[in-house]
């Protein structure tokens, strides 16, 4: 499945294995069920080069440990590591039905990123994994399990960039095409 050098084979080894999102096997390929509240999304067409991770269980005594910034480490945060059609990605993924103000969303995911900072800096202390994420596109999602997916991305015109926490795309429904996470 994946490679040992690869990204998602070092974080594997670095991370227990109750933080990593066992994949589905769809006849659509492979997915992964991500837990949102009292219900799950599932993430259609995930690559199979790849390794979902569920943050507050790969990093619950960060959480314990941070006291300011106590709904930086909420539940339902996510995070996809891999690479498709040649292009190295991180998708940042909040799965969350609460109606949470933008900058709550935005502080959550940042506390990914610091989560996937610390990851890669124990991968270069004691993996030996210089620069283990560097260069990897990143994207950032919120994802609303009520309600239906109805809009279809033309991907042959340009759709706004989700780079960075503040500008996150938002999608709602229980099954979204990964395409969308990473367009």
């Amino acid at each position: 499945m994946t490679m040992k050098g690869s990204a998602a084979g070092v974080l594997r080894e670095i991370l227990s294995e109750s933080a990593i999102v066992k994949p589905l096997m769809r006849k659509e390929g492979s997915s992964v069920s991500l837990f949102c509240g009292e219900r799950h999304i599932i993430v259609l067409g995930v690559p199979e080069n790849s390794i979902a991770i569920n943050m507050p269980v790969a990093s619950p005594v960060i959480g314990h440990m941070l006291n300011q910034e106590k709904r930086a480490r909420a539940r339902g945060y996510y995070v996809i590591v891999g690479a498709e059609d040649g292009q190295d990605f991180i998708a940042y993924i909040e799965a969350n039905d609460a109606s949470l103000q933008r900058a709550d969303t935005e502080k959550r995911l940042r506390g990914a990123v610091c989560v996937m900072d610390y990851c890669a800096a124990i991968a270069r202390e004691f993996y030996g994994a210089d620069g283990l994420l560097d260069g990897y596109k990143r994207h950032f999602v919120k994802i609303k399990a009520h309600g239906r997916t109805t809009r279809r991305f033309n991907f042959r015109s340009r759709i706004a960039e989700n780079d960075s926490p503040e500008n996150l795309r938002v999608l709602e429904g229980s099954q979204i095409p990964f395409r969308y996470i990473v367009a």
